[in-house]
Parts: C-alpha cells; structure tokens; sequence
C-alpha cells in the first residue's frame, strides 16, 4: 500500500469513528429528551385533564386550565419536532428500520449490546418492525442508562405463532410497580405496545436485573 493510499485508508477510519461518534451523541440527546422533559410534560398533560374532567370546576377556572392544557400540547409537539430532527434520518425513532444497526449504534466503549439470532428478524411482519424496534430501542436505552450494567442481551426466539425477543441486563433491577414514568418511561412503552397489538412483559428484581419480553 502506497504512502498516499494509506494515509486516505486512515482519514477513511477516522471519519468512520466520528461518524459513529457523533451518532451515539444525537441517540443519547434524543433519548435524553423523550425520558426527561417529554415525560414530565406528558405526566404534567395527564393529570390536568384529570382535573378538568371534574364537574365542580366553574367555567372561569375551566377556561383557564384549557389555556394551560393547549400550552403543554404545544410543548408535547415542539419536544418531539425537536427529536425528530436532532437525531437525523438515518437514526430519527421513526426511521429505524434494522435491528443489527440499531444494537451497533445503541452500544459504546463502556456498554456492549450482545445480539443473537438476529436473522430470526425477518419474520416480524413489516407492519410491526418500527414500534418493535422502537420498543427494543427504549428497552436497552433504560438499561444502559439506569441499570449500572455493562452490557445488555438482546435475543430473539421462533415461537409458532411468530417471534419473541427478550433484553435482558444484570444491573441493579427495579420494582416495576415503583418506578416513576419521568425516570425509565416505561408507561410510555407499554402503550405504545398497546396501540400496535404487541404483548410486552417485564419483569425486574432488584439487585438481579431486568428482562423485557416482546411478543410479536
């Protein structure tokens, strides 16, 4: 290999790191947004339109509280205009469209993503790759960031009636029942497994770990 020709495979594999760099930077920014301030503001949504609902409320105090409501809706769609363009195509959450790359650009020097029989992928059905994904994404995202594990298991298993994969971590664990939605979102996916007919399970003891099933 020439001296010329080396020095360019060099700038090539620099730019490779950075590149991949630069996208852990905007996975953790976005990821930081939607389990922060996205579910505090939701959670904030929630329980106004709890208290609008009740019937004691005069028309003055209602109108008042609508004004406040129409505010957090603004700032619920001004949050995700935000993630949606921060992260860009290529990672944005409605944009993810293979497994293997998601779990490479999910890892890092100090957190290892280890996937197995990831060809068993290709029998989820198209129409429930993105919130599977999506699902898979947020699951190893909480480990990484909560859990104090250094590294998280992501499997896929052939049942007759299509695919389960489980993320599983040993990390310090949770009781589940006890977990506030502002700090691992966890209401936010198991609604949206909900709305897409997916059976998710999760199970957590503290001190052993978690592991979260998917159905799908």
């Amino acid at each position: 290999m020439t001296s010329e020709a080396g020095d360019k495979e060099r700038l090539i594999q620099a730019l490779r790191v950075e590149i991949k760099r630069q996208q852990s930077s905007r996975v953790e920014l976005e990821a930081s947004l939607h389990d922060g301030p996205m579910q505090r503001v939701i959670a904030a949504h929630m329980q106004l339109q709890a208290i609008m609902a009740e019937p004691e409320l005069k028309e003055q105090r209602l109108q008042e509280l609508e004004s406040i409501d129409q505010m957090l809706k603004t700032a619920i769609e001004q949050t995700r205009e935000i993630i949606s363009g921060v992260v860009g195509p290529e990672v944005a959450m409605d944009g993810i469209d293979d497994l293997e790359k998601l779990c490479l650009d999910l890892a890092s020097e100090n957190f290892s993503v280890r996937l197995s029989a990831s060809d068993l992928w290709q029998r989820v059905s198209l129409a429930l790759q993105t919130p599977v994904l999506l699902l898979v994404r947020e699951s190893v995202w909480n480990s990484k960031k909560h859990s104090g594990a250094e590294e998280v298991f992501v499997a896929l298993y052939s049942k007759s009636r299509g695919v389960e994969i489980t993320i599983e971590d040993k990390g310090c664990g949770f009781i589940v029942e006890h977990v506030d939605v502002d700090k691992f979102g966890l209401c936010t996916m198991m609604q949206r497994a909900k709305n897409n007919g997916i059976d998710l399970q999760i199970d957590s003891t503290p001190k052993l770990g978690t592991r979260i099933v998917i159905e799908c």
